[in-house]
């Protein structure tokens, strides 16, 4: 089933914090090997937590590696997002390393997988597996048509902040009016054509709205450290407007006799 809906970016590498988003009804979270402070041996229990919930997760693996992207799927995600895929060859790349053979390269080591499932099996789990992989620099979008064109890539995932660095505009929440708005306009439409999801990270809630409008699917709202950056700096701020708001002024001086 194609990947879709409001999911959530889980940066800090807490099991505790993956479940706590997996019970808030996000259709899908993410797991962040790549920029977050989660780490492989930190992966297995978020992704455990996350199964409480029933929450589908998925991994950005630090880089096109096989081995890195085998581990993320024997843990027991449900698809990996691939960065810095600028290429055909390279998406080729990680969709075989997604895949067991003849389709892949993936290694065959299901030990947690056939618990939940004795009858697993590698060709279910090739068909089953999403393999998203990043588009977040000019030379991927001048080469997005034959990324496109790759069988087993079952989405794009756009990064907003890195490609607008690589325009050289500061990177910023949401789309950058100008080219950067028009570039990311441009990939939505172009997966749209091909029959591709295409995903992005929004970073706000509103984001979500915009890019959703541009014909976005798989929309990344927010990551657990802005929820709590964001959730305790309202909570201080509300508390310190109370507390101004509420205090005395001060008495005018007392005449001298």
């Amino acid at each position: 089933m194609p990947l879709s809906g409001v999911g959530a970016w889980c940066s800090i590498g807490s099991s505790y914090v993956a479940e706590l988003l997996g019970s808030c009804g996000f259709d899908w979270i993410c797991i962040d090997l790549q920029h977050g402070f989660a780490g492989v041996e930190s992966l297995l229990p978020m992704v455990q937590a996350a199964a409480i919930t029933r929450t589908p997760v998925l991994v950005r693996v630090p880089r096109l590696d096989a081995g890195l992207i085998g581990r993320a799927l024997d843990a027991g995600a449900s698809g990996v997002i691939v960065p810095m895929v600028n290429s055909a060859a390279d998406a080729r790349e990680a969709v075989r390393a997604c895949r067991y053979p003849p389709d892949g390269v993936r290694s065959w080591g299901p030990a947690r997988l056939t618990l939940a499932d004795p009858a697993y099996k590698a060709q279910r789990a090739n068909n089953q597996v999403q393999c998203l992989v990043m588009v977040e620099t000019l030379d991927a979008v001048r080469n997005l048509t034959e990324i496109l064109q790759v069988e087993g890539v079952d989405a794009v995932f756009v990064g907003p902040s890195d490609l607008a660095v690589d325009m050289g505009l500061p990177p910023q929440r949401g789309p950058i009016a100008g080219e950067h708005e028009a570039t990311l306009a441009g990939i939505a439409r172009a997966c749209q054509e091909h029959g591709v999801p295409a995903g992005i990270f929004c970073g706000t809630f509103p984001a979500v709205l915009q890019f959703e409008e541009m014909g976005y699917t798989i929309l990344a709202a927010t990551s657990d450290a802005a929820l709590i950056r964001a959730g305790a700096a309202e909570g201080l701020q509300s508390l310190r407007r109370a507390h101004a708001g509420t205090e005395s002024p001060p008495s005018p001086a007392s005449p001298r006799k």
